[in-house]
């Protein structure tokens, strides 16, 4: 709980940091512009490398800013990735699996419409593989904690949200990656 709360409170630290980032980015980009082909615009130049790399590195400030380790903080940052991930990935491949059943059920129809013993074999390796697949699927290996972390993380879906949103807006490449959706499919699963 207290990591998910430090996770929190640096990517919202994080959000000011880029926020301020971006912003000086523009005013170098401009000042380049206004000083076309002299030292005013490389150094303009080497300034806005400052803020990107800046930019890059928010996350990693905001935590040395409030305090917090910053090995702590990536390794909560990669425990966040990976539930999130998790819940990615159990998705696609509930929607994978109903896909197969479909396709399994249109198979076996087809089985049983089969009208020579060469049809008939074919559908019915078809069907023999397409069980193998759903084995396959079903039978991924789940680290053990990746649950319990996805469990803390829905506890906080509202301020994950929040986070993604407003870490959105500066381009963030991993601010996509903090919260899954919640799938229809899994719900109606739990049901």
């Amino acid at each position: 709980e207290k990591q998910v709360e430090t996770y929190l409170a640096v990517r919202e630290r994080e959000a000011k940091i880029a926020d301020v980032s971006r912003q000086q980015i523009e005013e170098h980009s401009k000042d380049a512009e206004k000083s076309r082909g002299g030292i005013g615009e490389m150094m303009a130049g080497m300034k806005g490398l400052g803020s990107v790399a800046d930019l890059l590195t928010a996350d990693i400030r905001a935590a040395r800013e409030l305090g917090y380790n910053t090995a702590e903080y990536q390794w909560i940052k990669e425990r966040v990735l990976e539930a999130s991930s998790n819940a990615l990935a159990e998705q696609m491949n509930q929607q994978i699996l109903a896909t197969m059943n479909a396709q399994y059920e249109q198979t076996r129809s087809a089985l049983e419409q089969a009208e020579t013993d060469e049809e008939r074999g074919f559908v019915a390796e078809t069907l023999k593989r397409i069980e193998e697949d759903r084995a396959s699927l079903n039978a991924a290996p789940e680290e053990p904690w990746i649950v319990p972390n996805r469990k803390l993380l829905e506890k906080h879906e509202s301020g994950l949200k929040a986070l993604e949103m407003e870490l959105a807006k500066f381009g963030d490449a991993d601010a996509g990656e903090a919260v899954a959706e919640p799938d229809s499919t899994e719900d109606e699963a739990q049901k």
